[in-house]
């Protein structure tokens, strides 16, 4: 048991403004690394920047995307990215920036944050 998830923005914490639920930021727009991104910010007791793509391969340059993501003054305590492709309403394919790591192969906090986006985001249903 991951535990409930934090979603109110400045909990996770970020300063990207609230778009969702009063208090809450999802698929926010923020520019980055020359990049404009939608960002949803989820916090497992640690903060998470989920990213939604169309294609992991092309979409992103992820050893240059991801620190600078990670790095961003929008996250005052850094924060762990999630880049994720939708694959099925079932199946999210993701690679992980992990806030002080680097490239990580697997995130449970990660996979939880990610699946609450998707659900808030409209990209999978909720259950």
């Amino acid at each position: 048991d991951m535990g409930e998830p934090e979603l109110i923005g400045a909990n996770v914490p970020t300063t990207l403004e609230s778009n969702f639920d009063g208090d809450s930021v999802v698929e926010q727009t923020m520019e980055c690394n020359g990049k404009t991104w939608k960002v949803s910010a989820v916090s497992m007791g640690n903060p998470h920047a989920v990213i939604f793509v169309d294609d992991l391969e092309n979409d992103i340059a992820f050893e240059s995307d991801g620190p600078a993501l990670e790095s961003a003054d929008v996250f005052p305590a850094r924060t762990n990215v999630e880049f994720v492709q939708v694959m099925d309403e079932t199946h999210l394919k993701m690679k992980v920036w992990e806030r002080g790591a680097g490239p990580t192969l697997a995130c449970g906090t990660g996979a939880c944050a990610l699946t609450i986006a998707a659900i808030r985001a409209g990209k999978i249903p909720g259950g």
